[in-house]
């Protein structure tokens, strides 16, 4: 990346790509101009550099408009920045590419690897623009014996390979992509809560930081680079970052996810389906409508007398959801611990678990309130889910022990007797309701 003093003169920026250009290896030290023209303006105009010297020049003439593929060395990029600087004219085979924008400050952003611009990472310069305000036309590209594209913004798209909208901010502006082949993380994983990462790197002082964290505990850590190193992270992060710096403190790649988005392919929730309603719900913590549960097995009183009461407390207040596979600090252990060996009874685990857990509160309810039971699938965890709504028919209470509870903050408790247990009587003791939504 250059400095803002460097990318505020040209013959420094000048200077600055001709340096990069000359780092490229061997292999890559060419140059692509790529472009759909309009007339002699550009809709869309880029030179990418660090071009494989397999790839070809192609001219698509489709009359009023052309897409160009024009391959050259990476010595002749300062030549034809300069005549572009100095006249607004890019020179090109098929004829001079014209632009409005004279002495116009680059503007530079960086873009990780896997880009939509280069297998490597670099950074992308806009140079100019032609002036233009007329949105991109619409009408086919199509020509006797050339592939036809609905649309410039589908020829953009397919054909120089870069996600392009009507109203996208690259239009008729020419922009510049150098890539930086310092270091490229390679491809990630996560599985039993070990982050692999594997990186390509030429020699020299690199390091990668890491960061994770599950909204409660936050991981830390920073080492020299290897082409394949790991790290121990929490078994059920949120967000992740993994950065490769140099000698400079400079990022030279990175990569970042989180359970909304990624600069990359997914890792942490790779191929996941997970409502986001309950992700949201768990990563808020338990609360007066949140409940969390480690797996309890329907045979252990104790354990069984809990979820019960949890039910209860929901049913006499103003409902709520329970997790069950969650510890009470909100980290998804989820259930396939407890799966039984046995694979007749492993295939129907959850029907059977879920199954018992509604003869269960039969047996202990005076009255079923309206419940829902079903699994969610949250990265790689199976999560129970018991939604439980506000009774209709209060109070609810065990009747071996006679006891009834209400919902306080994230407590279960006994109801006050004046106040509460009151109101509930008053609101209809005797009132049916046996309604259950499996």
């Amino acid at each position: 990346m250059l400095t803002e003093d460097t990318l505020r003169y040209f013959d420094r920026f000048l200077d600055g790509i001709e340096e990069a250009v000359k780092r490229f290896p061997s292999g890559f030290r060419r140059c692509s101009l790529e472009a759909l023209i309009q007339g002699s303006e550009p809709l869309f105009c880029l030179i990418r550099g660090g071009v494989s010297s397999e790839a070809k020049n192609e001219l698509l003439d489709y009359g009023k408009m052309q897409l160009r593929r024009e391959i050259f060395n990476g010595d002749g990029l300062r030549t034809r920045l300069t005549i572009f600087n100095t006249t607004g004219k890019l020179p090109a085979t098929h004829g001079e590419i014209i632009f409005s924008a004279r002495n116009h400050t680059p503007y530079q952003t960086f873009h990780p690897s896997q880009s939509q611009y280069h297998a490597w990472p670099g950074c992308i310069y806009e140079l100019g623009g032609t002036g233009q305000t007329n949105p991109v036309p619409h009408e086919p590209l199509v020509g006797r014996g050339l592939p036809p594209f609905f649309n410039p913004r589908d020829a953009i798209t397919d054909w120089i390979q870069v996600p392009f909208g009507d109203n996208d901010g690259r239009y008729g502006r020419l922009l510049l992509f150098i890539p930086d082949f310092t270091a490229r993380l390679g491809q990630i994983t996560f599985a039993d809560a070990v982050l692999n990462v594997q990186a390509s790197f030429t020699p020299g002082v690199l390091s990668i930081s890491v960061l994770a964290t599950d909204g409660r505990t936050t991981f830390r850590k920073t080492e020299p680079l290897k082409e394949e190193q790991s790290f121990e992270l929490m078994p059920n992060p949120n967000s992740v970052r993994v950065v490769i710096t140099n000698d400079k403190g400079e990022t030279v790649d990175s990569f970042a996810e989180e359970e909304a988005w990624t600069t990359r392919e997914r890792v942490i929730f790779a191929g996941a389906r997970y409502s986001e309603e309950a992700m949201g719900m768990i990563r808020r913590g338990e609360s007066d409508t949140v409940e969390f549960k480690e797996f309890i097995h329907l045979d252990d009183k104790k354990k069984a007398a809990e979820l019960v009461k949890a039910v209860i407390s929901f049913a006499n207040t103003r409902g709520g959801t329970i997790f069950i596979g969650v510890t009470d600090d909100g980290e998804i252990m989820g259930v396939e611990a407890h799966t039984p060996h046995d694979r007749q009874k492993a295939a129907t685990f959850e029907a059977d678990y879920l199954a018992g857990l509604r003869t269960l509160l039969q047996q202990k309810l005076n009255r079923i309130p309206s419940i829902e039971t079903r699994t969610e699938r949250i990265g790689d965890k199976t999560v129970f889910v018991v939604r439980v709504e506000e009774g209709v028919a209060k109070p609810y209470t065990n009747i071996q022990t006679r006891e009834t509870f209400v919902r306080r903050g994230a407590s279960d408790m006994r109801p006050d007797p004046d106040t509460e247990l009151k109101q509930m009587l008053e609101s209809g003791l005797n009132t049916p309701n046996s309604l259950w939504n499996p």
